[in-house]
């Protein structure tokens, strides 16, 4: 295992953050674009059930999807985290293990190729593959 080094020097330019930032940008945007089923899906929910319990206020739709997306996001803050699922994760599909919450200290690991393969193969038979894996 190998310790990650984070970032700490936030003295930076615009111009430098914007260059060190457009590539994870660009992969966030990729992502949500293959997986923007899951917000819809749970937007569609809301509304639902909105409708259902007679709990929506009149105003407009895109704020309607707003609170949504935010119930969303709210819900998962801090203690919401399966942990154990997203250590897992980080660790079969990343090769990240969190050595520490505060100050934030992660290691970057060699993933086994037989776990890769098993963790593949659990989310293919739970139907998950295309969430999970690239």
């Amino acid at each position: 295992m190998r310790d990650i080094k984070l970032r700490n020097d936030f003295d930076i330019t615009d111009e430098d953050f914007e260059k060190l930032t457009k590539p994870f940008d660009d992969e966030l945007d990729s992502w949500f674009e293959k997986h923007r089923d899951i917000i819809e899906d749970f937007t569609a929910f809301y509304i639902a059930k909105g409708i259902k319990y007679n709990t929506l206020w009149n105003g407009s739709f895109i704020g309607l999807i707003n609170g949504a997306v935010e119930t969303l996001s709210s819900y998962f803050v801090g203690v919401n985290i399966n942990r154990e699922r997203l250590n897992t994760l980080l660790s079969e599909k990343y090769g990240i293990v969190v050595v520490k919450d505060n100050p934030m200290m992660f290691q970057k690991i060699k993933r086994s190729p037989a776990n890769r393969w098993a963790f593949s193969m659990v989310l293919i038979i739970l139907g998950l593959h295309e969430l999970y894996l690239d």
